[in-house]
C-alpha cells in the first residue's frame, strides 16, 4: 500500500485522554481503543511502539503469504512481547506477518483483543494480512514452564485446564523444539521478537531479557528447514532479531538492561541511528516536533552462538 496522503499520526502523549484514538498506518486508519484507569500502564499507547511501528514500516518488506518462495510454507512470523493496545502487532499484520501479540490479562482482556478484532477486517485475503493471535505471557514464570498448547497462555501464573498439553519440560531434556499443535496456534521459532516501551521497572528487567532469551534460543535451535532469515538487516545466530525501542526516561535503567543483555545473556546490541528513526517518522507522515521524540532509542539485539547455547547464567 502507498503512504497515506491524510494527516499522520499525533505523538502518544498528546491522545492520552481520548479512549478511542484514529492512528494512520500505510493508508488505512487503526481504531485504538485505550484506558487511563491507573490499573495499568500497558493499556495506554505509549510513544515507543509509534516509533516502533514506523521504523517497521519503513524497514520490512511486504510479505505475501508463502513469502513469495515456493519452498517457503509459512509466512515471517512474529512475537511481541508487551503488545498493550496492538499497534505494533496491527502494523506487522498489514505487512504480511504472521503475530502473537502478548500481554497480560488485564491488558488482553482491556485493550489488546478488542482493538485486533476491532480492526481485523473479516474475509480480507490471506495474501494482504497476516493473522494475529493473542495470548498471555508472564515474564516472571520461568521459560521451563512454558507451554505452546494452550491457545489462551504461553506462561501464566494459577491454574490451567486439566486437558493442556504440557510437555515443555520434556521437548528441553530432548533437546528439541516445541512445535505447534494446532495451526491457529502460533509458536516458535519467531523471525522477529519486539518489545516496546517495557523498559521501566529496575524489577522487569531481569525476567524480560530471560523471556528474551528463551525465545531467541528456541528460534536458534530449530532446524526447520522452513525457517527463513531475518527480514531485517541484522541477521544472527539464533535467525532472529529484537527490536526494543524505549524512552530514555531513566538512562540508567536503560544502560543497566543493554549491559544485562550483552554480559549475561549473551546478545550483541546494536542501537537503530538516529536518522534511520527520523527518516521512518517522516514517511509515515508522523510532523512531529524534535523534542515529541528525540528521548526515543531502538535497538537491536541478535543472539550470540554462545548465547544460545546457555542457559540462565
Amino acid at each position: 500500500m502507498p503512504p497515506s496522503s491524510s494527516p499522520g499520526p499525533l505523538p502518544a502523549h498528546e491522545t492520552k485522554h481520548l479512549p478511542l484514538l484514529s492512528h494512520p498506518f500505510r493508508g488505512e486508519t487503526f481504531h485504538l481503543a485505550q484506558r487511563a484507569d491507573g490499573t495499568t500502564n500497558g493499556t495506554a499507547l505509549w510513544l515507543g511502539a509509534q516509533c516502533l511501528a514506523a521504523f517497521l514500516a519503513d524497514t520490512l518488506k511486504f510479505q505475501k503469504g508463502g513469502n513469495g518462495n515456493a519452498k517457503q510454507t509459512r509466512r515471517m512470523r512474529a512475537v511481541e512481547l508487551g503488545s498493550g493496545v496492538g499497534l505494533c502487532a496491527l502494523a506487522l499484520s498489514t505487512l504480511g506477518w504472521d503475530v502473537l501479540a502478548t500481554d497480560l490479562p488485564p491488558v488482553i482482556n482491556g485493550v489488546l483483543a478488542p482493538n485486533v478484532a476491532r480492526n481485523t477486517p473479516h474475509g480480507y485475503p490471506d495474501a494482504e494480512r497476516g493473522r494475529i493471535k493473542v495470548r498471555a505471557l508472564d515474564w516472571t514464570v520461568p521459560p521451563e514452564q512454558w507451554t505452546w498448547a494452550d491457545p489462551h497462555a504461553v506462561a501464566l501464573h494459577g491454574s490451567r485446564p486439566d486437558n493442556v498439553l504440557r510437555d515443555t519440560e520434556q521437548a528441553q531434556k530432548s533437546g528439541r523444539v516445541e512445535v505447534e499443535r494446532d495451526a491457529n496456534i502460533l509458536g516458535p521459532p519467531f523471525d522477529l521478537i519486539l518489545t516496546a516501551d517495557t523498559l521501566y521497572a529496575p524489577e522487569a528487567v531481569h525476567p524480560l531479557l530471560r523471556t528474551l532469551h528463551a525465545l531467541a534460543s528456541a528460534a536458534s535451535s530449530s532446524s526447520s528447514p522452513t525457517s527463513p532469515a531475518p527480514s531485517t538487516s541484522h541477521a544472527t545466530a539464533a535467525s532472529t532479531s529484537l527490536s526494543t525501542p524505549n524512552a530514555r526516561r531513566d538512562p540508567q535503567l536503560v544502560d543497566r538492561a543493554l549491559a544485562d543483555a550483552s554480559a549475561v545473556w549473551g546478545f550483541t546490541t546494536e542501537r537503530v541511528p538516529h536518522r534511520r528513526l527520523a527518516r521512518a517518522l517522516e514517511r509515515a507522515g508522523a510532523q512531529w516536533d524534535k523534542a515529541d521524540w528525540e528521548g526515543v532509542e531502538i535497538w537491536k539485539l541478535a543472539l550470540t552462538a554462545d548465547g544460545a547455547r546457555s542457559g540462565e547464567r
